[in-house]
């Protein structure tokens, strides 16, 4: 991630955010062999509702649960 980047976010938020790229995310998702169940239960974890985490989550499964490519 471009440093430029970090810092206005840091200055933003006043913290370190990580921020990933989809691909990053989708790369990730497909080393670790998760299912769209499994991302919705790693977005709840990290506190966000289930109405976000399913719409976080579609953009890298499909309804039928195959991760998306492209």
């Amino acid at each position: 991630m471009d440093k430029d980047f970090q810092k206005a976010i840091k200055a933003q938020f006043g913290k370190d955010v990580e921020v990933y790229t989809w691909q990053e995310v989708r790369d990730a998702f497909k080393k670790f062999n998760y299912t769209r169940e499994d991302a919705i239960k790693f977005y709840l974890s990290k506190g966000l509702s289930e109405k976000s985490a399913i719409e976080i989550t579609d953009q890298f499964f499909l309804r039928d649960g195959v991760l998306k490519e492209d």
